[in-house]
C-alpha cells in the first residue's frame, strides 16, 4: 500500500513540475496566447505576424498580433487588462507621445522586472541612444527603442525645372507680392537654387506661388500641401516646421516663442495667397492621401516621411498601379532651410533657421499585468533584434533602432530608390533632427495648436507678425493651464 501511495505521489510530482515548466513559456495563468499589439498597420501586423509565428511555437505559446488605430484605443486595452479582464496583452508598440504616460500610470513595467539589470544593461548597449533619447539606464528604462520616422521633402522633378527656368522673369512680380508682409519683398540678392539642398522658405514660396499661377494637366490649382486634419500627423507636420525655423523640442512649450509665430505667419500667407491646396484641411488630408494627390500630379511638393516614401516609390514599381509619374520623376531632399518671413536691416532674414526635420519614434513595453513578463521579453528582443530589423527596413523603410545597421543600409537595401531614400535621410541626420515631445501634456498642448492654426491661418488668415504673436498670447494661458496639471 505504502508502495503504491509513494507511485501516486510520484507521478503527481512529475504532472505537477511538467505543468509548472509548459506555463513559464506563456504566463503561468495565461499559457497559450500572448497577443502583441502594433499601431494602425494591417500589412505590418500581417508580416509581423509571419515572422512571429514559429518564435510561439518554440515556446508551446500562440502568438497574435493585433492592431490598434488611436491612442485612446490603447489606453483602453491596458486599462481593462489593469482592472483584470484581460492579461494576454504581452508586448505593446507605443508611440512617442505615450511614452512617459503609461510608465507614469503603471500600465507598463520597468524592464528590470523582467530581466536582470546586468543583462538589460548589457542589452541595451546595442541601441542607438543618441538617437532615440528613451532612458538607456536600467533601473529606470520601460521602453525597448523599435523604429523611428523622420520627414524628408519630395517633389517632382519637371515642375521645378520649370520655375528654375522662368524664376528671373517673375522675381520681380513675385517680390511685390512678399511686400505686403515685410515691407521689402525678396530678400537681398536672392537666387533660386538649382540644388534642393540648398533651398529655403523663401524658395518653397516661390515656387508655390509660380505653380498656383500655371495651369498644368488642365488644372489651375494650388499644388503645395501638408497633413491637414486635427491628428499625431498634422501636429508633427505643423512642428516639423516650427523645428526648421529654429525651435528646440523644448520651445514647443512655449506658444509665444519667436519660431512659433514665424511658422504661422507663413501658413497664413501660404492661405491667404492660395499656395496651399485647400482640400487639405477641407477634407482633412493625411500622409496617405498626400500620397494619393502626389500620385496623381496634384501635388508637387511636400514631406513625407521616410516610410511614406517607400509606400510611394515602391508603388511605382507594382504593374498593376496606373498613375502618370514614374520612379525617375520625383526628386528627395534633406528639408529646406527655415527663415523668418522678416527681413532685417541688411535685408536678409531676421531669424535664419536650420534644415531640421522632427524626428517620431516607436517603442515596445510589456503591460504590468501580463503575467510572464520574461516571455514577453524575449519577444522584444526578437522585434529589435539585429536580422528582423535589417528586413523591415528593406521592406518598410523603418529607422531601426539598433546602432551599425542604418550605417550598413547600402548593403541591406535590395533596390537602388530605397538606397536613394537612405542616403537623403542620413544627409537629414547630419543637417539635423528634433524628437517631438514625450510629455504626457503634450497631445492637449499639441491639440491647441492645431486649433489655431485653424483659427488663425485658414479662418482669419491674419499674416502680420505682430498680429499673429497677439492672436497666440490667450492660448499661452491655456498652455500653462495643462503644464501645471500632471
Amino acid at each position: 500500500m505504502l508502495r503504491r501511495f509513494q507511485k501516486v505521489w510520484m507521478w503527481g510530482l512529475i504532472v505537477l513540475v511538467g505543468g509548472f515548466i509548459l506555463g513559464q513559456g506563456c504566463g503561468q495563468k495565461s499559457p497559450h496566447e500572448m497577443k502583441i499589439l502594433v499601431r494602425e498597420s494591417d500589412t505590418y501586423a500581417k508580416w509581423l505576424q509571419d515572422k512571429l509565428s514559429d518564435l510561439g511555437k518554440s515556446f508551446s505559446c500562440k502568438i497574435v498580433v493585433s492592431t490598434y488605430s488611436q491612442d485612446e484605443d490603447l489606453l483602453d486595452m491596458l486599462n481593462l487588462q489593469k482592472d483584470g479582464h484581460s492579461n494576454k496583452i504581452g508586448v505593446v508598440e507605443v508611440p512617442l507621445e505615450l511614452s512617459r504616460r503609461l510608465l507614469a500610470d503603471k500600465m507598463i513595467i520597468p524592464l528590470s522586472k523582467a530581466v536582470s539589470e546586468e543583462r538589460l544593461n548589457h542589452d541595451l548597449k546595442a541601441y542607438n541612444f543618441k538617437l532615440f533619447p528613451i532612458a538607456s539606464n536600467a533601473r529606470e528604462t520601460a521602453l525597448i527603442p523599435e523604429r523611428g520616422n523622420i520627414f524628408l521633402m519630395a517633389y517632382l522633378k519637371l515642375p521645378v525645372k520649370d520655375v528654375l527656368r522662368d524664376w528671373k522673369l517673375y522675381r520681380r512680380e513675385f517680390s511685390f507680392v512678399l511686400q505686403k508682409y515685410n515691407h521689402w519683398g525678396l530678400p537681398s540678392g536672392y537666387t533660386l537654387e538649382a540644388d534642393p539642398e540648398k533651398w529655403d522658405f523663401y524658395d518653397l514660396t516661390f515656387m508655390a506661388y509660380y505653380w498656383a499661377a500655371k495651369p498644368y494637366h488642365s488644372l489651375l490649382i494650388p499644388r503645395v500641401a501638408h497633413r491637414g486634419g486635427p491628428t499625431t500627423e498634422a501636429l508633427n507636420d505643423l512642428s516639423t516646421r516650427i523645428f526648421e525655423l529654429g525651435a528646440s523640442t523644448g520651445d514647443l512649450f512655449n506658444p509665444l516663442n519667436e519660431s512659433m509665430v514665424d511658422a504661422l505667419q507663413w501658413e497664413s500667407i501660404f492661405i491667404k495667397e492660395g499656395y496651399y491646396n485647400p482640400e487639405m484641411w477641407e477634407n482633412d488630408w493625411s500622409g496617405s492621401d498626400l500620397i494619393s494627390e502626389f500620385l496623381n500630379r496634384h501635388i508637387f511638393l511636400t514631406y513625407f516621411n521616410q516610410s511614406q516614401l517607400f509606400t510611394l516609390l515602391g508603388s511605382l514599381t507594382s504593374d498593376t498601379l496606373r498613375v502618370p509619374i514614374k520612379l525617375d520623376d520625383i526628386g528627395i531632399a534633406a528639408l529646406p532651410k527655415g527663415c523668418s518671413v522678416i527681413l532685417g536691416h541688411d535685408l536678409v532674414p531676421e531669424r535664419p533657421g536650420k534644415k531640421t526635420s522632427g524626428f517620431y519614434m516607436w517603442s515596445l513595453g510589456i503591460p504590468s499585468k501580463f503575467r510572464n513578463p520574461q516571455l514577453a521579453y524575449k519577444v522584444i528582443q526578437f522585434m529589435t533584434g539585429e536580422n528582423l530589423q535589417q528586413q523591415q527596413m528593406n521592406e518598410f523603410g523603418f529607422l531601426p533602432s539598433r546602432k551599425n545597421i542604418l550605417a550598413e543600409s547600402d548593403s541591406i537595401l535590395d533596390k537602388s530608390w530605397k538606397k536613394a531614400v537612405f542616403r537623403v535621410l542620413k544627409k537629414q541626420l547630419v543637417a539635423g533632427v528634433q524628437p517631438f515631445p514625450s510629455d504626457s501634456s503634450w497631445n492637449k498642448i499639441g491639440a491647441l495648436y492645431l486649433a489655431a492654426w485653424q483659427n488663425i491661418c485658414v479662418e482669419k488668415q491674419i499674416t502680420q507678425w505682430k498680429a499673429v504673436e497677439n492672436a497666440l498670447k490667450p492660448l499661452a494661458k491655456d498652455v500653462e493651464e495643462i503644464k501645471k496639471i500632471k
